[in-house]
Order: structure tokens, then sequence, then C-alpha cells
């Protein structure tokens, strides 16, 4: 029996089920970013580079949903994660270098959360500095990263779709209300005659969509592998709409004023004004926000150092005590790299951009381009030559597409 002619999980997540997986990976902190890459590239630019961003992403995470049901041990299978697609296209090389991407990326993430709960905290608290939130939160957030598995978490994560429906709510909501009530307009542009700024803000975009990273998980545990494309398009569809939702209305209401900010929620609840009851909604939604999912995005790390040092292996730890002391100990250095990186560059746009312009394009569009055409190669399957076509010209402008990032960045 083929895939087509449903197989593969009997008891496997919906359509809508699959859907809903892939909005909770996408939606994150382009509802905080997006407002500010608008106005860092104006009407025009900005909404084509929404646009063809969404293009771009999906192109990717279709040509990686392919590249999955190309199973070399069992075509009937779809392989279940990033890596083992990586390994049947490059062997070892191709399972360890997209993993180190990917950790990158969540170190990034986490230092970028943490930046955001230590502002939050300045905000509400009006003392001490960024830096010093930043060691403090890092101090309570450690005992949390102590946590052994994901299954002690899962109700958090649960908790983490409530924060994120929250967070949305609120700003949409906020941003509509300052339009309506300020009595003067402020400046738009209608494209930023830099085509730096405009690649950034592409980048950027392509981050607030990337669901490749779940997406062979998702894939593996559906219903129908195969009818992948349509939850796909329901989530995007979804995600398109909110995004849009929130990046046109935080421009018009806020325009070029945006550009001095570092987020959307310093120009809804500006540090150096009095708190209102806004800010005080939203703050304290950013603190569960944040808290919820810097716990959910440490764990893949701290679960891939956990299996390098094999804690599990007593013949190596000889007894559980010091297998868990050394967990604790791997475990708070990875908090400290977080908390170092948040204390070395204290801009939350300054570190979504550098993972947006690496991290982001090799993984949403280098990676899955080049695991399916090696594994259409290795398959002797015939490339549809349109398909190639994009996928080589992808690639041919994905290192200028990551230069170009990095080096807005860090002059930023």
């Amino acid at each position: 029996m083929s895939m087509s002619e449903d197989k593969i999980c009997t008891n496997g997540a919906s359509i809508w089920r699959s859907a809903s997986s892939l909005v909770m990976t996408a939606i994150g902190l382009g509802i905080l970013a997006m407002p500010r890459a608008m106005a860092q590239s104006g009407w025009v630019g900005g909404l084509l580079s929404l646009f063809l961003s969404t293009a771009v992403a999906a192109f990717g995470a279709l040509l990686l949903w392919r590249a999955a049901l190309l199973n070399p041990q069992n075509r009937e299978t779809p392989m279940a994660s990033f890596e083992a697609i990586g390994r049947a296209s490059f062997g070892r090389a191709g399972a360890v270098i997209p993993s180190l991407v990917l950790h990158i990326l969540l170190i990034f993430v986490c230092a970028a959360l943490l930046l955001v709960l230590a502002s939050s905290i300045l905000s509400l608290t009006r003392v001490l500095s960024i830096r010093i939130w930043l060691l403090i939160s890092g101090i309570v957030c450690l005992p949390l990263t102590w946590i052994k598995d994901m299954k002690e978490v899962g109700l958090v994560a649960a908790f983490g779709v409530a924060t994120v429906a929250a967070a949305v709510i609120t700003i949409i909501v906020a941003c509509i209300a300052h339009y309506v009530e300020r009595e003067d307009d402020p400046a738009y542009q209608i494209s930023s005659p830099s085509p730096l700024d405009l690649i950034a803000t592409f980048n950027m975009f392509v981050l607030s969509f990337t669901v490749t990273v779940t997406e062979p998980t998702v894939i593996a545990t559906m219903d129908n592998p195969r009818d992948f494309p349509k939850a796909l398009a329901l989530a995007f569809g979804f995600i398109l709409l909110v995004y849009t939702a929130i990046t046109i209305l935080g421009y018009l209401a806020f325009g070029e004023t945006l550009l001095q900010v570092d987020t959307v929620v310093d120009a809804i609840a500006p540090p150096a004004d009095s708190l209102t009851v806004v800010a005080w909604v939203i703050y304290i939604i950013m603190l569960l926000l944040v808290a919820v999912h810097l716990l959910v995005l440490f764990m893949p790390t701290a679960h891939f150092i956990d299996s390098l040092c094999r804690f599990d292996d007593m013949g190596r730890w000889h007894t559980p005590r010091r297998a868990t002391l050394a967990r604790i100990v791997t475990r708070s250095l990875q908090l400290g790299a977080c908390v170092a990186l948040a204390v070395a560059i204290p801009s939350f746009n300054r570190l979504v951009n550098i993972l947006a312009a690496f991290c982001i394009i090799m993984l949403a569009v280098v990676f899955p381009i080049l695991f399916y055409l090696r594994l259409h190669y290795l398959n002797k399957e015939r490339v549809n030559w349109i398909v190639c076509a994009v996928a080589l010209l992808l690639l041919l402008l994905s290192p200028v597409l990551i230069g170009a990032g990095l080096y807005v960045a860090v002059t930023s």
C-alpha cells in the first residue's frame, strides 16, 4: 500500500492539528520585530519583503517535505528529524552541521528572550540597568534550566500558546488605540533607498515564517504525510494574516519612530514614560511569554549536550548523583553563555538580525534545497526544471542575503 492510500500513522495528527503545530513554531519573536522591520524598509519595500519571504519560506518548507519522503531506508515512512534528512543526504556531516547551526540559533533566541525579560523588568522597576537585570534574570531562571526532561515542561509549553495569543491580541489592540488617539500623523516612507535595509527586512520576515526546524516531526506524525502541503497552506495563510495585521498596524500607528526603539513593545509603552494600565498589561504579558518560551527553547540544546556527555551512562559517571551534578554544571554554563551573549549585545533587534541573516537563511533556504537536490540525485529521480532553477537561484542569492544581513546587524 502506498502513502497516498492512507498509510503511515493510523492515529496520527490531522491536517488541522499539523497546521496548528506549524503556526506555534513560527509565531514568536516576529510579533516583536516585524513592525520595526517594516519601518526600516517602508510601505512598498516592507510589503514586498513580507509576501516574498512568505513564498521563499514556503518553497523551502515544501522542498524539505519532499526530501523527508525520500527515505532511503523505507520510502513508506518519512524521515522524522532535520538531522535524519541531513544524514541521508550527506552522511555524518549532513547531520552535524545543520545540528550545530540549529543550536547556535537556539542560543541566540534564548539570549534575545532574556533581553526582552530584562528590559520588561527594567521598564516596570525603573532601577538598575539592562545589563544588571540580565544577570539577575539569569540567576532567577537558573533553577528552571535544571529540569531534566521536556515531559516536565509540557504544561509550561501549553501555557506558552496562551501567552502568544495574548501578546498578539494586546499588540494589535494597542496599535489600533494609539493610531485612533494620536493627533498628529506619524512620518512614513514609501520604500527605503538602501538595498541593505531591504535585505535585512527580508531576512527578518523569513525568520518569522520559518517552520523547517520542527517540520520533519510534524510530517512524520501526520495521518497522511502527503497531505502536508494542505497543512502548510492553512498555517501560512493564518501566519500571514497575523503578521500582516501586526506589521501594518504597528507601522501605521508609530511610523518612523519605530526606528528609535528596539521592539514594538517599547513604542507602545515607552520605558521613559509613566506606567499606564496598557504598559502594565503588555509588560506582564511579555514576562510570562518570555519565561515560558525561554524554558521550552532552552531544552533542545540542553538535551543535545546531555547526549554528548552521556549522563545516563552510569559506567561513565558511576553514580546518579555525579551525573546530576555534572548536568547542573553544563546547564548552568549553557545559560551563562546566553546571558553573556545578551550582555555583550544588549539589543533585541541586533540579536534577531544576526540570527535571521545566518542561521535562518541556512535552515529555511540553504539546507532544504541541498537536501532536496542531493536526495533526488541519490534516488535517481528527475527534478522539475522550474523547481531546480528557482532552487539554484536561491542558493546563489543566499551568500548575498547572509553577508548583507550580517553587515546591517553589526553596523546598525
